[in-house]
């Protein structure tokens, strides 16, 4: 396939967009057969990389400047660059334009399909319809350079929805986020050069790769940094890029009194920026929105996570998939100085969290770049005839494929026409041609990913197999299935981190965590639940009422602390390494803890007097009565135990997250349900098998598939069980040992 990709510029020029066409079409011309030219304007220093970059089937041509800007006087600066298209589609006999920029590229692509009826797809980024929307022929012409396209790439989900809210139909949108070049953005140690020629020994890094203009927010930065300074006096903030706001901001920092812990570097060549995001301890950059124009995906967020840096960035555009809250790093509002300076004190004092949001990120990148853009071409003549060989017509009958995480779309160009299908739920990963095998240095770091996801398994497998037990002990008594369980972890929650807010002290956070889960349980029962089984109610209507208490602990949690992130404050630490798993501070205080309240359960309910009666009442509770049980004060307590158990398990998770809203248990209640029902549901030592293995599974997947779909493996286990074993894992080997 011959394609045409025009663009108004293209690297070395800065920008997020210009890395992502770089990345695609040079390993789209790499990897296969076809051919590819990029059509382009000439920026400062594009003869050298010209040199470096062009290829055999990559060209890369460069004629006239880049448009200043959008206005009507620019318009007749279109003629040339048309006038090249047309040339080219016509002597080169182009299958398919790619379209990079909306002006003039878009327009000049549109008038191609409709002169000589060449299929064009459209690539939007988000702030290509929000910069033209109060525009009035911007934007008609805006739409209907989407309408008309065969395909609509959206770089991130902000785009998707942006077309979607122009009239793209969906089956003609495919969404294709940018990955990160992992042979270049890898963790290594600091540079000591850079440290020298900075002054930074014995200092906690912020780093800013962005260029200097008011929409990425320096300016909130530097105002943040000044309030956080106080409290991490050890602090120096470089600045990567360059723009017409460098001057402004020096005089900013200046009037702030933090010249000192404020460089400005200047341009840094691509190869040299990874030696800075290793420099840094915290990448930062408050992107926002100017007069429309948004940031897109933020690559910088994601390069950042690629050498394991947590990042701070604006919630604003697309930065919804570059930066997962909580987990690799902070969304915070964009202009917020006081929210970002309570951020920075928070990564800067805390080298521990840094060291988990740094590694959730890196887990994140390496999944986008293990499902990196894949072609596949098939041609209606055969895989080994070359593009030259072709007669004409069968040159376009080819089609390319495009997979990403987010689907699959087929391209199509045939007969001068392009058709587009998208199916969901394809994932992709490389195949296994020569051409895209790993390397041997890859295959040890994707083993070194999957025992990085097997090792965070195993912590959140110990957070599930606590909360499941007590949720197990609770239905083997009450056969009750209780869907405010999880707001019992949100409680425990909430008071292990009020206690935080006084003392630092482990020890009173988690049995402040226990008590409040262990009132509120034994609340729930005696206030609730009991007196509707006295009344004769039905599983159903019990089924009802835990969800309207569920709903009422979530209101009243947020009007106590409202539906904000509250910040949990952890344990500060290194990472150990245990034999091949590595892990944090933290992580070994979840582990231990859990197995510790673990062990007390099982010597509570198998060597004690209340165990027995425990079993008694769970196997029969008219026949425990008949032999002088004290059946309904063991409810009582088995309640109790249930809701200790589950605050406790809610402080673990909140030191895991290190932030939390009144949804925290709420979102984590179905995974506890496919825990229990996978290892049995109402056996104690069945919920342990059954959280170890859908934890295990959930984070070895999230190295493999986004993770924010990694408890659909939860649910798909479950489906796997119900299947071949409905009673359960722990349940069929006991009944298979009885007979």
């Amino acid at each position: 396939m011959n394609i045409l990709f025009l663009s108004d510029c293209f690297l070395p020029h800065a920008g997020g967009s210009r890395v992502y066409y770089y990345n695609l079409y040079s390993r789209w011309a790499a990897a296969y057969p076809d051919r590819v030219t990029l059509l382009t304007k000439k920026v400062p220093g594009w003869e050298s990389f010209d040199r470096s970059t062009s290829q055999g089937s990559l060209r890369i041509i460069r004629r006239f400047r880049p448009l200043p800007d959008l206005s009507a006087k620019h318009l007749p600066k279109i003629l040339f660059p048309l006038a090249e298209a047309i040339g080219r589609a016509l002597c080169e006999k182009i299958d398919m334009v790619h379209s990079g920029d909306l002006y003039p590229q878009g327009v000049i692509s549109l008038w191609l399909k409709r002169m000589f009826g060449i299929p064009y797809l459209a690539f939007c980024h988000g702030e290509d319809i929000t910069l033209t929307e109060n525009r009035r022929y911007q934007r008609g012409m805006r739409n209907r350079i989407y309408l008309e396209a065969d395909a609509a790439v959206a770089a991130c989900e902000f785009a998707r929805q942006n077309l979607l809210s122009i009239g793209i139909p969906e089956n003609r949108i495919v969404k294709i986020t940018p990955g990160v070049d992992w042979e270049r953005f890898t963790p290594g140690p600091k540079s000591e050069t850079l440290m020298r020629r900075y002054g930074l020994e014995n200092q906690r890094v912020l780093l800013t790769v962005a260029r200097l203009t008011p929409r990425k927010g320096h300016a909130t930065v530097l105002r943040a940094l000044a309030k956080a300074l106080p409290g991490a006096p050890d602090t120096t903030y470089l600045i990567v890029g360059t723009g017409p706001e460098r001057e402004p901001l020096e005089r900013l920092a200046a009037e702030l009194g933090i010249s000192s812990k404020v460089r400005f570097v200047g341009y840094v060549a691509e190869e040299e920026l990874c030696d800075y995001y290793n420099l840094s301890d915290v990448f930062v950059m408050m992107n926002q929105e100017q007069d429309g124009d948004i940031e897109g995906f933020g690559m910088v967020f994601l390069e950042a996570n690629a050498v394991g840096k947590p990042v701070l960035g604006g919630r604003s555009g697309g930065t919804a998939d570059s930066i997962e809250h909580g987990v690799t790093g902070y969304r915070i509002i964009p202009g917020d100085v006081d929210e970002l300076a309570s951020y920075l004190n928070l990564l800067l004092k805390n080298d521990e969290l840094r060291g988990r949001l740094g590694e959730a990120g890196l887990r994140r990148a390496a999944w986008r770049t293990a499902r990196r853009l894949v072609l596949h071409r098939r041609r209606s003549v055969g895989r080994d005839r070359q593009p030259a060989q072709l007669r004409p017509h069968a040159r376009r009958a080819g089609r390319a494929v495009i997979r990403s995480g987010a689907g699959r779309a087929v391209i199509r160009s045939r007969a001068g026409r392009a058709v587009i299908r998208s199916r969901c739920g394809g994932r992709d990963r490389p195949g296994p041609s020569s051409r895209c095998r790993p390397s041997g240095e890859g295959r040890v770091r994707v083993m070194s990913l999957f025992l990085l996801g097997v090792g965070s398994g195993l912590v959140t497998g110990a957070i599930i197999a606590l909360s499941t037990v007590g949720l197990s002990l609770q239905y083997s008594v009450t056969r009750t299935i209780n869907f405010a369980h999880g707001e019992l972890m949100t409680v425990g929650a909430y008071a292990a981190y009020v206690v935080a807010r006084h003392s630092s002290n482990v020890v009173l956070q988690g049995a402040a965590a226990i008590a409040a889960g262990a009132a509120l349980a034994w609340a729930f029962n005696r206030s609730l639940f009991r007196p509707f089984v006295r009344r004769g109610a039905g599983p159903l209507t019990i089924f009802v009422l835990t969800i309207a208490a569920s709903l009422i602990v979530q209101n009243v949690l947020e009007a106590i602390f409202s539906a904000n992130f509250v910040n949990y404050p952890s344990p500060v630490g290194s990472a150990y390494r245990v034999g091949p798993f590595r892990w944090t501070l933290t992580d070994l205080l979840t582990m231990a803890t859990a197995v510790a309240a673990l062990l007390a359960l099982h010597v509570t309910i198998r060597r004690t007097k209340f165990g027995k009666a425990q079993r008694a009442v769970a196997d029969d509770v008219a026949l425990a009565r008949t032999t002088g049980v004290p059946a309904q004060r063991i409810i009582d307590l088995t309640w109790a135990i249930d809701g200790g158990v589950a605050g406790l398990s809610g402080m673990l998770l909140a030191l895991q997250v290190g932030s939390f809203t009144p949804s925290l248990g709420f979102t984590f209640l179905l995974v506890i349900f496919s825990a229990a029902i996978v290892g049995g549901i109402g056996q104690m030592y069945g919920a342990m098998a059954g959280s170890l293995i859908v934890g295990v599974v959930m984070e070895v997947s999230a190295v493999y598939i986004p993770p924010d779909y990694k408890e659909t493996m939860a649910f798909l286990i479950l489906v796997v069980v119900l299947l071949l074993r409905p009673q359960g894992i722990v349940a069929a080997l006991s009944e298979r040992t009885v007979r």
